[in-house]
């Protein structure tokens, strides 16, 4: 016996909500700002599958780590 069942895609505000979450799970909900155009892209770009809101979100991070800022934009 399976179970078959498909996700559809977030919304931007889902998406949004989605990382912020993820974010304080972490424990740096707090300490990162993501400002609402990153979130447009981050939206724009996955197309708002999680899998690919983790992979940019990661990617935004290490960028914000490298360029010593806690502000993703």
């Amino acid at each position: 016996m399976s179970i078959k069942y498909e996700l559809r895609p977030l919304t931007p505000d889902e998406a949004a909500a989605y990382v912020i979450h993820h974010l304080s799970v972490a424990g740096g909900g707090a300490s990162v700002l993501f400002r609402p155009r990153a979130f447009d892209a981050i939206h724009r770009l996955s197309q708002g599958i999680p899998r690919v809101i983790n992979l940019l979100c990661d990617r935004a991070l290490l960028a914000g780590f490298a360029d010593r800022t806690s502000v993703i934009d």
